[in-house]
């Protein structure tokens, strides 16, 4: 059997063309997540609505608590036409609460009853919608108050509990906003008596961005959402 002479440098041709095909396929699999291309986002992004009516809260004697059962709505906070103001495009906005509660496992044992006083039944709002390119109401947006007392009393408790990682970008009309953590996607901040966090997702692409991604939602959306709540609290 005659044997095939290759020419000189042939096969570090061929590893070569198998080098740039791999990074073919590597790029295009990047370029192309859950079956379609990731092309800039075309979705509106608006602005936070001017302020609205702001939240009744009482004045606070020094280290006093606002029991979690005397909360207002979250939804006091970001009202519909607040989202819509944010997503001037959203369609099909629906709303609803879930109640939050601030009762540690040591005190629940101590106490069962003290739950009662510690659950705010609409301490935090969620608000689905329809994004242009979405089948569903797929986009959800969500403010949870954290707690309300006396503003040096929340202070210390953001300070102890709340975020280790500033956001970079500023409190957008709060007095201190952070991450929990380098990665993470939800601000939480303090506005005066207010310790409140904002979040949300969606399946869509913003316009100049590329996406879905949780990173978008949180530099560019949820500033608004933190600039919309803040002027709510006195």
């Amino acid at each position: 059997m005659r044997k095939i002479r290759r020419p000189p440098g042939c096969a570090a041709l061929v590893i070569v063309t198998l080098v740039i095909a791999v990074i073919a396929l590597g790029s295009a699999a990047f370029l192309y997540r859950d079956g379609g291309p990731l092309a800039e986002g075309e979705v509106e992004i608006g602005a936070a609505a001017p302020p609205g009516q702001a939240l009744a809260l009482p004045s606070f004697d020094k280290d006093e608590v606002l029991p979690a059962r005397e909360w207002p709505s979250a939804c006091r906070l970001v009202t519909q036409d607040d989202v819509l103001a944010i997503l001037p495009e959203a369609e099909e906005i629906a709303s609803g609460t879930v109640s939050v509660t601030g009762v540690s496992p040591a005190e629940f044992a101590a106490d069962p009853g003290s739950s009662d006083d510690a659950t705010a039944f609409d301490g935090r709002c969620i608000y689905a919608m329809r994004l242009p390119g979405e089948t569903y109401q797929s986009t959800r947006l969500w403010v949870e108050i954290q707690a309300i007392a006396h503003p040096d009393l929340i202070e210390r408790y953001y300070t102890r509990f709340a975020p280790s990682v500033g956001t970079e970008q500023g409190a957008h009309g709060a007095d201190a906003c952070g991450l929990s953590a380098l990665f993470d996607t939800v601000w939480v901040c303090r506005k005066g008596p207010v310790m409140f966090r904002v979040g949300g997702h969606t399946t869509v692409a913003f316009e100049g961005r590329y996406a879905p991604a949780d990173f978008a939602w949180r530099d560019d959306i949820s500033p608004l959402v933190v600039q919309t709540v803040s002027a709510r609290i006195p």
